[in-house]
């Protein structure tokens, strides 16, 4: 019988990329409110990351809705396609989003 060869036992991921994530809570328009998870968005690694900059990735999901009022989000380091790894994560409460204009008076309505 034949020796078979030995499998490569390294590993060696590249950092691709940030993806930015998380959950809003919006105002619908006509009145209620909703929980929605953010579409993903994917950054470019030189991107400087904080707080203020990570806000201009916040979205409804393509939802459409008059304002976010909350948000939960988190900025992983994207390995590759498919590997994650949570880097930071930062919260927005309502006073701190009516500064941010992408975030109110969303849409038409």
């Amino acid at each position: 019988m034949g020796k078979f060869p030995q499998p490569k036992l390294k590993i060696t991921l590249e950092a691709t990329s940030f993806e930015v994530t998380g959950t809003v809570e919006l105002n619908l328009w006509g009145g209620g409110q909703g929980t929605i998870d953010m579409t993903p968005v994917r950054v470019p690694l030189n991107t400087y990351i904080d707080k203020g900059s990570v806000a201009q990735y916040i979205n409804d999901g393509g939802f459409g809705c008059e304002s976010i009022d909350y948000a939960n989000v988190h900025v992983s380091i994207v390995y590759g396609e498919q590997y994650r790894q949570r880097f930071v994560s930062f919260i927005y409460f309502t006073d701190e989003l009516a500064t941010y204009k992408h975030l109110t008076k969303r849409g038409t309505g």
